[in-house]
Formats: structure tokens, sequence, C-alpha cells
């Protein structure tokens, strides 16, 4: 971008990918080396992670910048900024760890866009209140700092397009993809702007991001792994379904393992009846594949072969073959050059029913499957463009013309509404509804990382290293619980964070096997809780080895040797409840609490899908991060529910919160997610009391009778809104289908119109 005003100039401090050497000399050139002198460039080892290099006391000093994600930064262990003008900004005010203060700097260019401090920009403003002929007027002028690109993100990590597909703005959205927007951008919950129209229900967007600005289906949202089908089946977006397969959307694709759901899956689980017959209607509608084994299946060949074959035929990019995999009889080797270099996939065909690769979508045939990689790359470094026959079949042939599969399902005069469709009521744990008729046009929230297709080029020594998916009946290759031990040589422990129920929680620091090192947080076992402790302790370990989600703590690994130690991520601020009530950090504002308390809902509804109940949801197990991100923790009483159940009764009595249960547990040591509700209903009055107690000095048995007897609930705090408070008290019913499902509660708070740019309630200093 050009520089456009004084700040630009003001920040032209980067050098982009330039060597440490290279960055040494360009700090000491100038004459007089002065102290302070200053560059700042990429670095060449970690991904998304910066360099300081400065001059100091007749000394170059090389200092690491931290990318934490979010367009977060730090120097070090030293505190968070958003962006790195502001990390820059403030040391120049003051050193604050560095050897001296930045002063003045090697001229160079402003830093990446995605890595400022994101801010609301004046075309975000123009963008939010629907005012074209301003919006006009901006993307006609020169870019700045202060009017903004298209794809300028805002503290959200929204750009204007973001903003306008979320509010359903159709001519906004038009002109703004005319000033080729990357549509790939993600915002901090990891949504590009088709996934945020299929979230509300805006099929003519969607059709408008996909064929003008040529918006890929198949993008998925980093955090949930999820595709728009899925956003908009879970939802209940007929309307957006529909316009999606009519866009070509893959019928199956699947979210990251070990879910692995479908969108009709998803659609099943959350009764979305409409999308269930869509769905079903199209996949015995679907149109037959537009090409034939015979271009493309050898029947005979093998890897080595199948390489010089290609390289005879030109080895021209997107030019492939299939094959049989000579060493899992059954399965079929996809070989395709990219960059004149053969890559192979492994087609794996599962109970003679799903083809697939890798963790891309299921097909009911190999020519399905084919099909769909001739029109998205989806994962492989290309799409197939050049069929290679076998030798008694030679058609010179690319790309079928027959029309592609979403034309041929859908007749176009059907209509397709703008309108919004208004939010339905979510039905009740325990009801039921007869499966709807077929497709008319015709709503609940999002959840870890996106798995990537894994290469293998032809230098490598076997395909069988591409190991795909666990089938659909859930019969993964490995157990995803399994431990991982860690060595006691590689952890140094620092000062005790708190105290547990067998032991203390001490600050470390973990040396990987890369080299690295992170901090982390580390439980240990005191010799005294061994035999019935030690057997709580490997359970938790055990629990927390298999979630993965950015809203629950993630566990690194246990020691074998004893005392058993449990090292998970350090999560820097503490408990909720200290956070809230110490006043060590700025109060937070009700918009940050309602942001928590959404995080919190899609935590729990992870914990749902995987089957787990928590037993123990209270602000003092909920950790801060920093002031936009907190995390679930402590699974010391969580329990799986069975298969065919969904709740848990516990044998064993013990210390329970009962402050924090529901009248059912306590009466009955029965445990639910309906149960964990009711506990989330009192964790929300913790965080709108700011930590006080709840119940105040109230014993457990005066707490049941209040209840069940008098029917007494926890009065409304002060600063609670009235509509979060009514919240509260349905996650306190005595009927447990009478409280709200996470689903429903995550959809209250992530659809608040009030949770504003992050910039509004951010203190990176202190956090």
């Amino acid at each position: 971008m050009a520089m456009s005003n004084s700040r630009d100039v003001a920040d032209a401090w980067f050098h982009g990918k330039i060597t440490r050497e290279n960055a040494a000399h360009l700090v000491t050139s100038l004459p007089g080396k002065l102290d302070g002198y200053f560059l700042v460039r990429e670095s060449l080892r970690i991904p998304g992670s910066f360099v300081l290099t400065m001059w100091a006391d007749n000394t170059v000093h090389h200092f690491q910048i931290i990318g934490h994600g979010d367009g977060w930064f730090s120097v070090d262990n030293g505190p968070l900024f958003q962006g790195l003008d502001e990390l820059i900004h403030h040391y120049q005010v003051k050193p604050d760890g560095l050897p001296k203060r930045l002063l003045d700097f090697v001229p160079g260019q402003p830093p990446p866009l995605s890595a400022r401090k994101r801010v609301l920009t004046n075309l975000h403003k123009a963008v939010a209140v629907n005012d074209i002929k301003i919006v006009r007027k901006y993307l006609s002028g020169p870019p700045s700092l202060t009017v903004g690109t298209v794809d300028s993100p805002n503290a959200e990590g929204q750009t204007p397009v973001h903003e306008a597909a979320k509010r359903g703005y159709i001519e906004m959205v038009a002109l703004l993809v005319e000033h080729k927007p990357d549509l790939s951008l993600r915002d901090s919950k990891g949504s590009t702007a088709l996934h945020l129209a299929a979230q509300n229900g805006y099929a003519d967007i969607i059709k408008l991001l996909v064929e003008n600005g040529k918006a890929d289906v198949q993008e998925r949202n980093t955090t949930t792994g999820w595709v728009a089908l899925h956003e908009a089946a879970f939802r209940g977006h007929v309307d957006c379904c529909k316009m999606l397969l009519t866009h070509n959307a893959p019928l199956r694709p699947r979210t990251p393992s070990p879910d692995e759901d479908t969108p009709r899956e998803l659609a099943n689980r959350y009764k979305q009846d409409k999308v269930i017959s869509l769905l079903d209607w199209v996949a015995a509608n679907y149109p037959k594949p537009r090409t034939n084994t015979s271009e493309w299946l050898h029947k005979v060949l093998d890897r080595n072969h199948a390489v010089e074959y290609l390289r005879q035929n030109g080895q021209v990019d997107g030019s492939f073959l299939v094959r049989p995999n000579s060493r899992k009889p059954g399965y079929y080797a996809l070989t395709l050059v990219y960059k004149q270099m053969p890559f192979h996939y492994e087609i794996i065909c599962e109970s003679d029913r799903w083809y697939y690769i890798d963790d891309g979508p299921l097909f009911d045939s190999i020519s399905l499957c084919v099909d769909h990689y001739m029109m998205f790359a989806d994962g492989l470094p290309t799409i197939l463009r050049h069929p290679i026959a076998p030798i008694d079949n030679r058609i010179c042939r690319t790309l079928s013309k027959a029309p592609p599969p979403g034309q041929l399902l859908f007749s176009q005069s059907q209509p397709l509404h703008h309108t919004r469709p208004p939010l339905p009521t979510p039905p009740s744990r325990q009801s039921s509804r007869p499966p709807a008729p077929l497709p008319p046009m015709g709503n609940a929230p999002a959840l870890n990382g996106i798995p990537s297709f894994k290469t293998v080029s032809a230098n490598s020594s076997s395909p069988s290293s591409l190991s795909g998916p666990a089938s659909r009946s859930h019969q993964p290759h490995q157990d995803p619980y399994s431990m991982v031990y860690i060595q006691e040589k590689s952890l140094s422990l620092g000062p005790e964070l708190g105290q547990g129920e067998f032991g203390s929680v001490l600050r470390g620091t973990y040396r990987m096997p890369d080299g690295k090192s992170v901090d982390v947080a580390v439980k240990t076992l005191r010799v005294d809780a061994m035999g019935h402790g030690e057997k709580e302790f490997l359970r938790e370990a055990k629990i927390m080895m298999g979630l993965h989600h950015p809203g629950i703590v993630q566990l690194i690994g246990v020691t074998k040797n004893k005392p058993l130690m449990l090292v998970q991520e350090l999560v820097p601020c503490g408990a909720l409840v200290d956070y809230l009530y110490d006043g060590k950090y700025p109060k937070p504002e009700i918009m940050t609490l309602k942001l928590w308390a959404a995080e919190i809902a899609s935590g729990m509804m992870y914990l749902e899908k995987k089957r787990f109940v928590h037993r123990d949801l209270a602000a003092r197990n909920i950790l801060v991060a920093s002031s936009y991100v907190v995390k679930i923790s402590d699974f010391g009483l969580s329990r799986a529910v069975g298969a065919n159940s969904d709740y848990y009764k516990a044998s064993q009595g013990g210390r329970w919160p009962v402050k924090w249960y529901a009248p059912e547990s306590i009466n009955y040591g029965t445990f639910s997610h309906a149960s964990d509700v009711w506990s989330y209903g009192v964790t929300l009055w913790e965080m709108f009391s700011y930590g006080e107690p709840p119940y105040g000095e109230m014993t457990g048995a005066e707490v049941l009778d209040f209840i069940e007897n008098r029917n007494g609930r926890l009065d409304r705090p002060p600063t609670c809104p009235l509509p979060i408070y009514h919240l509260m008290l349905n996650c306190w019913s005595l009927e447990t289908n009478q409280r709200p499902t996470f689903a429903e509660l995550y959809d209250f708070f992530n659809k608040s119109d009030d949770i504003p740019h992050k910039e509004l309630y951010q203190n990176p200093g202190k956090l």
C-alpha cells in the first residue's frame, strides 16, 4: 500500500524477509551509530512472528516479536499489544526491558495491514450504516490508514466485506466485490464473508460472493473446520444450503476429526427437518458424474510407472491418473502433477460405500470424487485438469463440457428469497418432529483447527504415509485419548500459581522436541495423594488429551514417573472469578462479559458433542487468556455419558460444589448436559456480579431448600441486563427439558448486537 499519510511515514520501519546478517548491517550503517536505531523484519523461522533488530551499547541486539494470533504481539514474554505499530510505539516511549528506548529507524515500508493494530476505519463505519454513496467515494480515492481498504480488518478481524455480508447489504457487497477483495480473509473467529452470509441466512449474498467474487464454497473456518454448508445446515437456512449446492458445494463435507460431521448429521442433531429433507432429496437425485473411469483409471499401474507415464505425457500441471493402491487392497491412489512434480494421494474406499481423500468430502463413487476435484482443489495443490487415460483408452480430453452438478439439481426458475429468515425457537431436548416433505425454502452456532491435506512427492517412500480419516462408523485408526508422555528433564518449574485438590499448580517452561520453549502450567500430585488421587489425576489427563477446542485449556502431556505432573498450556491471567473480583485488571464491560459467555457456551457445546458432562462449571474453573479469550479448565469431575444415555449417575460421594449444582444432581447424583446448563447459569451470575459468591453465606442444605421448597433464585446483579437475567432463570428451571441448550445459549450471546469492535474494551498494555 502506498504511504499516503504521516502515520504511514512514521511507521516505515518494516523490512520484510531479510536475513539476520542484513538486518545487523542496516542498523550499523548510520554514521555515528546512535543508540535506539532499529528496524523490524519478518521471522524466517517462525511463521507469523517478527524480529526487532536494534543498535544499543555498541552491540546489535535481536529480539523475537512473538505472534500470539489474531494480531497480538509481544517482545519475548513482555506485555501484549495489538499490532506491530502499537508495540513499536510503546517501546519508542520507554525501553520497558529493552537496552534502550527505540528512537530513529532504518527507512523501509509500513508493516503489512494484517500485522497492524486493527481499527474501525471510515470505510467500516460507512459500510455498517449502508451508505453506498460514501463507500463509493472512499473506494475511488487513495487508500490510507484512516479510510481503510476493502481488505482492512477491524478489531474483530472483519473486513468491510464481512461487515456487509453479515448485515445482508447486497448492494454494498456488490460494490465491494467490484474492487477485488480477498474473500479468503478470516475474522478473529475464523470465518470468511461467505461463512457469515451462510450463518445469517443470506442466500443471494452467497450467490454474489461465489459468482462475482469467486469465493470458494469449500473454504474452511480456521477455528471450527466448517465450510459454509455446515453453517447453513446447522442453522436451518434451507435457501442457503440450496444456493451452495447449486454452486457445486459437495453434499458431504466433514468437520475435522474426531467428529467428522456432515451437514446432514448436524441438521439431524439440531432437528433442522427441512434441511434434512433437502439434503436427502439431493442425495437421491444427484446427477451422474461428468467423467468416466475409462478416462483416468489404470487397472494395473504401480507408483513408479505412474510417475513415468505422466512424464511421457508431458508432465503438464493438473494432469492426473488414478491407480490401485498396491499396498492397501481396495484403496486407490491419485497421482497428480503440479509444478512439474508428481504428488500422490490416497483415495480411501470405506465399506464399499464412501470414497474420500484425506479429510475431504465423502462421495458415493470414485467418479464423483474425481469430478469434485476437477472443480475444486479443496486441499490439493491444483484442480484436476487433464485426465491421462490408459493406452488402450486414449481420449484427448480435458474437463467435460457437461454442466456441473449444481446446475442440474434445481430448477433455475425457483426463487431464492433475500429476506432474512426469523430465528426459530430451538427444539427442546425431548422434542421430536416428523420429517418434513421435499425442498421448499426455508436456524443455532459455530465451534478446532483445520487439518490440511498431507502430500507426498515422488521421492517419498510410500503412499501409505497418507492416513485417511476415521470411518463413518467412528472407528478411528488410533485412540484420540491416548496419553502423551513427556520427560521431566524437559520441564523447568517456577513459582506456584495455586493449589489443587491433590497438589500444587506451578508455572513452568517446557522444552519441546524441536528445541523451542513454551510457558506452561504444571499440575503436580502430592506424594500423600497417591492411590485414588493418582487415578483421578490420570483420568483427568486422559479426558483432556482428547479435547481440542480454542475455548478449552489444551493438555500438552503428563510425566511418566512419580511424582506425576500434568502439563498444559499456560493461561496467563488466571481464574475468571479472581480476574473479576480482585481489581488487578480493568473491570470488564458488559459487552466483554457477553463475549466470554459466548465463548464458554461454545466450549460446552463441544463437550456436549464429545458426550462429556463437566460437572464443575464455575467461574473458578474458567481461565482468562486475555480480555477477549477465556477457556474452560479443570476436568477433575468430568465424566463421559453413555452412548444411549444423556446423563451420568455418580456412584461415589465427595466434595461437590453444591451451590453450582442442579437439584437433580444434588438429590439423585445424576449429571447431564442440562445440569451443566444450570451451572452455566450460576457462572453467568458470577460474571455479571463481578465475582460475588452465589447465595452468600447460605449452606448447601439451605440453598437446596431455597430452590426447591421456596422456589427461590439468585437475584439479578445490579448491572446485569434484564434479558440476560431472564436467560439465567431459564437455566435454573427445575424441569431439565425446559432449560436452554448450549447451542441456544451460544446463539443468544453470539448474535447480541452490542458485542462491539474489540478495540472498545481491549487493554493490551495490561494483558
